[in-house]
Parts: C-alpha cells; sequence; structure tokens
C-alpha cells in the first residue's frame, strides 16, 4: 500500500465517525433517577373568616349529617356533612372529614385548617380555639372579633360546666337533697342525663312548674343565659324526640324541632 493510499484510507475513517455518536447499549444505560419531593405541611392561616348572620351562642343550634338548624329554620352545608361545631358570633364554624369551615348561614367558606381534632371556643365567645392532629400543643388559637391569629394563652376553651352548669347537691323544699346542675343564674335543674326535667329556684330551694315540656327524659345542651336553656326531649326508650327550649322566669319550654331519629345528632361541642 503506497502512503498516498493509506493517507486516504485514514482520512475517510476520520469522517466516517467524527460525524454520529456512538449508541450505547440498552442494558448498559444507568437507570434513571427518580426525585421525590416532600410537600411541606401547609402553616396555619393568619386569620379565619368572621360574619354577620343571624346566630349567636344564645341560639338553639344543632346539626344532622349536612343540614344545620338554628331555631326553626336550616341551612345545609352539603358535600360537607358535620362531624362537630361551635355557634359564635354571626356564624358556626364547623368540622368537615378533619377540614374546618365556617359559615355565616347565607354562604361557605373554607379555613385553611386541615386535620382538625376538635373546636372550641371561649366561655364569652370571643375567640376559637382548633386542635390540630399531632398532639395537645398543636393548636390554632383565632380572636373572634377580628379573625386574627392570637396567643394560645389568651384562648381558655368553656367547659362542659361552662355550658351546661355546675354539678352540686341542693336540698330542696320538700325533697331533701337531690344532685342537680346550677345555672349562671339563681336556677338549676334537678336530676342527671336522661332523667325527667326538674327545675328549681336556688334562692327558694323549691321546684319550679314548667308548663310545655314534652317526653319523659331530657338531655340538656347549654344554658343560653341566667333565665334560658335548651335541650332534647327524649322519650322512654331514650329516643330524640324534640329540641326544646325553656324560659324558667316564664315557667313554660317550647319545642323548636323534630330530629330525624335515623339520622345522628350533633350538638355544640366544648373542651
Amino acid at each position: 500500500m503506497t502512503r498516498l493510499v493509506a493517507a486516504v484510507l485514514v482520512a475517510l475513517l476520520v469522517t466516517l465517525t467524527s460525524g454520529c455518536d456512538l449508541a450505547e447499549d440498552d442494558e448498559m444505560a444507568p437507570k434513571p433517577t427518580r426525585t421525590v419531593t416532600r410537600s411541606p405541611a401547609p402553616e396555619e392561616p393568619a386569620s379565619v373568616p368572621t360574619g354577620e348572620g343571624d346566630v349567636s351562642p344564645a341560639s338553639v343550634v344543632w346539626a344532622q349529617e349536612s343540614t344545620l338548624h338554628f331555631g326553626t329554620s336550616r341551612v345545609d352545608v352539603a358535600p360537607m356533612r358535620i362531624d362537630s361545631f361551635v355557634v359564635v358570633p354571626g356564624g358556626v364554624f364547623f368540622v368537615s372529614r378533619g377540614e374546618l369551615w365556617f359559615t355565616d348561614l347565607s354562604r361557605v367558606r373554607a379555613t385553611g385548617l386541615m386535620g382538625v381534632t376538635r373546636v372550641s371556643t371561649t366561655r364569652d365567645a370571643d375567640a376559637l380555639r382548633v386542635d390540630l392532629a399531632g398532639g395537645s400543643d398543636e393548636v390554632a388559637p383565632y380572636d373572634l372579633g377580628t379573625g386574627k391569629s392570637i396567643p394560645p394563652s389568651q384562648v381558655v376553651p368553656a367547659t362542659d360546666a361552662d355550658l351546661r352548669g355546675t354539678a352540686e347537691r341542693v336540698v330542696l323544699t320538700p325533697g331533701g337533697a337531690v344532685e342537680a346542675r346550677r345555672g349562671p343564674g339563681h336556677y338549676g335543674l334537678v336530676g342527671g342525663e336522661g332523667e325527667q326535667l326538674v327545675a328549681y329556684d336556688a334562692s327558694t330551694r323549691r321546684r319550679i312548674p314548667l308548663k310545655g315540656v314534652v317526653g319523659s327524659g331530657f338531655r340538656l345542651v347549654r344554658w343560653q343565659d341566667g333565665t334560658t336553656f335548651f335541650g332534647l326531649a327524649l322519650g322512654e326508650d331514650g329516643t330524640p324526640l324534640a329540641v326544646m327550649s325553656c324560659n324558667l322566669s316564664k315557667r313554660s319550654c317550647t319545642k323548636v324541632g323534630e330530629p330525624d331519629p335515623d339520622r345522628s345528632l350533633v350538638f355544640e361541642s366544648a373542651a
């Protein structure tokens, strides 16, 4: 082979190989790397909604599934359901499948709070406490006047005693000593959960006859003020018969509504 022929062959080989990439065996190629990104937990919102609906902690409110009853009126919040709720000035906060919502009775708004295990208010319903999944120290507190977040120390949730009165043993005339629940004023109720509704005057220690009482048992939900309260009238077998509101200064009770016995019944929660 002459030098000229050898040079031509080398030049041709360089030209053929420099213009293309060499294919890589699929089995030898490195596997693609999967990148897993963890989404950060949503931060607690700086505020929650407020409203001016015609409802307050003094209102008679209960819920069944997606229906919120306030007095003789109702609001359906479907597709949400009402697992628990608290009544605040101008609206209702309710928990649906761990998410907190707010309604002023004309529309429903999300709060952005997820993983909610309990919701409660202070005794005067001027602040909201939202307990979150993760421990006793995981709370979101809000001022209900402004809706803005506030320090947890400023929110002391209302207790069962704040809503239903203080348990005490009182001596009535006639009748002797009985177990009772003293309301925030001069009145109280005799007996325990599910017993017949009997009211008394703490000043005179005498029973108060009430007109309009239905059922053979009664479950107290809350005192609305010093003279009025509401609860659930029960049948002999404990079946819910009616939501009943009573005014001790007028010595009478009024049937506000009749719950559906086939649907779960929810009243306001407390700490």
